[in-house]
């Protein structure tokens, strides 16, 4: 790796001390790696940090306690909660109703298909059997969670503060 030697920029008071130049200084020692050169001895007023420590920094702000929250405000995020809860509800309703409409139909395709002449087909007979039983399978799992989510939608589960 390079070395890159910055030299600190001129400062208008001539104080080797100031913010700039302890910046400047900084960022060259960082790129080169070096340690950072003594600024002098511990005389009057010099004060001692560990590296890396920068006493600008203000203290970070404590955070607010949490304002208590009301019987109303509490009500009202509940209700709410109940409405998300019941919408969440009626969409998987209608999508379960999709679902079992769109299977139902595939399933009286490949029913319709069982019937028909194979032609000694005997491998197409049993991949048409075998599509109908996942599909019976998946209707009755999809009919299911359809009864479920209706009654769920209808019967609201109560509230334990009610």
């Amino acid at each position: 790796m390079t070395e890159v030697h910055v030299n600190p920029p001129p400062t208008t008071s001539g104080d080797s001390e100031s913010p700039d130049a302890d910046v400047t200084a900084e960022l060259a020692v960082a790129r080169s790696g070096k340690a950072k050169p003594s600024r002098g001895g511990k005389g009057k007023g010099s004060k001692s940090r560990p590296s890396g420590v920068n006493a600008r920094v203000p203290a970070p702000k404590p955070e607010p306690a949490p304002k208590p929250v009301s019987e109303s405000t509490a009500a009202r995020g509940v209700g709410k909660q109940r409405e998300r809860e019941q919408r969440r509800l009626a969409r998987r309703v209608e999508t379960l109703e999709a679902d079992v409409s769109k299977l139902e139909t595939e399933l009286a395709a490949v029913r319709a298909d069982l019937v028909g002449d194979h032609a000694g087909d005997w491998q197409k007979l049993h991949a048409l059997a075998e599509r109908e039983r996942e599909l019976d399978a998946l209707l009755a799992r999809r009919i299911a969670e359809w009864e479920a989510a209706s009654a769920a939608s209808l019967n609201p589960a109560p509230n334990s503060s009610d």
